[in-house]
């Protein structure tokens, strides 16, 4: 017993030192690590340095909240219409409101345009500022009602105060900017008014910069010329037309007493209230 297992331990001696299969080793040349190294670090990304947003200061961000503090408080709303290939395109709607007993825009703009034998309407945005048309459209005063339209007009790069305005147009100027802006109840007065006076029946103001702005003229503020050249002070105009603009557009907003554009949360439209006498409530004053 004890030879055999003398003669085992022999036979796996051997196999271990001569029979028992080698594992190969591959050397790399060192030559060709640098290269493979090289390749993988070429497919790495690279990093690319962003620059930090510009900051601002914290005495220009308490002057930003001032201003659209103050432009809110004097009635400034944003309007949710865009820029279409670099046109605003404004959707209108005219709304006739029956008012009981009491004369209208609508009233006053047929009064007066059949006292004084005319037959000339306009719509017209106006800029307040340059005093150039930027849109014109005839009327017809007999179906200004419930108009349905859009307005339509090229963007402008720097902000721009605008005019919309409704007012007669014997002169053929195709603007309103320079109509006669006095009392509306003045078409009642018994003298019969000149025929070739041009007067604004309607006036709402907007503010075009990177939106679409309107003044609400129900907010007392927007007849305050003090707080209104503020407000275009702050937006970068110079002081003296910052002034001048906003007397012009308290005043006109003031004589005219228009009432505010609004817009309507279902057709998404700017809606244009021209009220007139309730036909039930028969005014003396209507058959002029």
């Amino acid at each position: 017993m004890k030879h055999i297992l003398i003669i085992l331990a022999g036979v796996a001696l051997v196999y271990v030192l001569f029979l028992k299969p080698k594992k190969l080793v591959t050397f790399v040349p060192a030559s060709q690590q640098p290269k493979k190294l090289a390749a993988r670090a070429s497919q790495e990304p690279t990093l690319q340095a962003v620059a930090p947003p510009p900051r601002v200061s914290q005495q220009e961000a308490i002057e930003s909240v001032k201003t659209s503090g103050l432009a809110r408080q004097s009635g400034f709303r944003s309007l949710p219409f865009k820029k279409v290939d670099g046109y605003w395109e404004l959707p209108l709607q005219f709304v006739s409101t029956l008012k009981h007993c009491e004369m209208g825009d609508l009233d006053l703009i047929r009064i007066d345009q059949k006292r004084r034998d005319i037959n000339s309407l306009i719509l017209v945005l106006d800029d307040m500022t340059s005093q150039k048309n930027i849109f014109y459209k005839k009327l017809d005063p007999a179906s200004l009602a419930n108009l349905s339209l859009t307005v339509r007009w090229k963007a402008s790069d720097e902000p721009r105060p605008i005019g919309l305005y409704i007012c007669s147009d014997v002169k053929d100027s195709r603007s309103c900017v320079t109509a006669s802006v006095t009392d509306v109840n003045r078409p009642l007065e018994r003298a019969k008014p000149p025929q070739n006076n041009d007067k604004v029946y309607y006036f709402q103001f907007l503010q075009e910069a990177s939106q679409i702005s309107l003044l609400d003229a129900s907010r007392s503020q927007s007849k305050n010329p003090k707080t209104l050249g503020q407000v275009f002070k702050d937006e970068g105009m110079g002081t003296q037309a910052a002034s001048k603009l906003a007397e012009n557009v308290a005043r006109t907003h003031l004589e005219i007493g228009s009432m505010a554009a609004r817009v309507e949360r279902e057709s998404k439209k700017l809606i244009i209230d021209l009220p007139q006498n309730d036909p039930a409530c028969p005014l003396p004053q209507l058959k002029f």
